[in-house]
């Protein structure tokens, strides 16, 4: 004999597992829009770094330092200048290194000044060209002598055809965190016997630091 309690019991069954199935078709194509669109949505972005003009600001600070060194006839007196390396925290690259040297005859009655050499070098950390360098002089007249090594100077402006990234990073320079030494020579000239055995160098850095200060997409 048919029982209509059975029949009722097939047909709920059958339903709930048509709208389980439903269900979980319907959360199959929602995690699978949504997949799509976050993809989308970050190939949109990277596209629009990799291609956008950004106007970046740059800042400018110097950083000075003198020493007074006294050299004997026919020796070389080292003056280092330390460059702080926690001045990279706030993104600052050096940009120009420039040593100035100065001296007069200090030899009472002596009117022939004496020969000073002097050279510079500096600890490398990017291995970035420098745009122009004097890394050496000499002076027999007592006329100053100067120094210097200088990285691309960048300007405030429109740069095109690069990342937000590499806008972040566009500055090629010596990083900071770097010693420079500078070397003084002395060869004493003496119109007067015995009444020249040194001279007082006085030895000026100018170290210029360069960095983004701000970007924004054009």
């Amino acid at each position: 004999m048919f029982n209509p309690l059975l029949k009722s019991a097939e047909e709920s069954g059958e339903r709930n597992q048509f709208i389980f199935f439903g269900i979980l078709v319907a959360v199959i194509l929602i995690d699978s829009i949504i997949l799509v669109i976050g993809d989308h949505s970050i190939d949109i972005n990277d596209h629009l770094d990799n291609t956008d003009e950004w106007e970046i600001t740059f800042s400018n600070m110097s950083l000075t330092s003198n020493s007074e060194v006294l050299i004997s006839d026919n020796n070389e007196e080292v003056v280092t200048f330390e460059i702080p390396s926690n001045l990279s925290d706030d993104g600052w690259m050096v940009q120009e290194i420039y040593i100035l040297i100065t001296y007069g005859e200090t030899s009472l009655g002596d009117f022939d000044c004496d020969t000073v050499s002097a050279e510079f070098d500096h600890d490398e950390k990017t291995g970035v060209s420098s745009v122009s360098e004097q890394s050496s002089g000499e002076s027999s007249d007592c006329t100053e002598i100067q120094m210097n090594k200088a990285w691309r100077y960048y300007v405030d402006g429109v740069y095109d055809n690069i990342s937000k990234l590499e806008a972040e990073n566009i500055l090629e320079m010596e990083d900071v965190g770097i010693d420079v030494y500078a070397y003084i020579r002395v060869n004493t000239d003496s119109t007067i016997p015995n009444n020249d055995n040194d001279e007082n160098i006085s030895v000026d850095f100018t170290i210029t630091l360069q960095k983004v200060e701000s970007i924004t997409r054009v």
